[in-house]
């Protein structure tokens, strides 16, 4: 079965072209890279093997660490909780998000944080969000509660 998705450029006011895309493709493009919602949950699944670095764009991550002194101070101590099982590894991939400037705090900012009980992850072209009980949460079509 084949999924027939047609381009439309209304800048154009034009249909571009039809594309034919498998079922597993039409729901997630090949090269799609997902957002993370939650610095320790994401860094866990991807310490566990579950989601793979790679696919990864960023975490938007509901910490307030602005320098690396305070975020090795939460990695610390989501080493000794969240990570306590593979906490060398979990370390590794927090600093290399942060190293890579791939970590987005929102309260660094004076934002509110995002609520994730919807998902913990999204796709990458999602980046908006609306309210749920008083809390930030990004539009729920998108996003992936594993």
């Amino acid at each position: 079965m084949l999924f027939c998705v047609v381009l439309y450029d209304s800048s154009l006011n034009q249909l571009i072209r039809p594309i034919q895309l498998k079922p597993k493709e039409a729901i997630m493009p090949k090269n799609d890279k997902m957002i993370g919602l939650s610095l320790s949950l994401c860094v866990s699944q991807i310490a566990r093997g579950e989601v793979k670095e790679e696919d990864v764009e960023k975490i938007i991550a509901a910490t307030n660490a602005p320098d690396l002194a305070t975020f090795e101070e939460v990695i610390a101590s989501y080493c000794e909780t969240y990570w306590h099982d593979y906490p060398e590894k979990a370390r590794e991939i927090a600093m290399r998000f942060w190293n890579n400037g791939n970590v987005d705090q929102p309260r660094t900012r004076g934002e509110d944080c995002h609520y994730i009980g919807a998902g913990k992850w999204m796709d990458h072209e999602q980046n908006t969000f609306h309210y749920v009980d008083g809390k930030r949460q990004y539009s729920g079509e998108k996003l992936r509660a594993w």
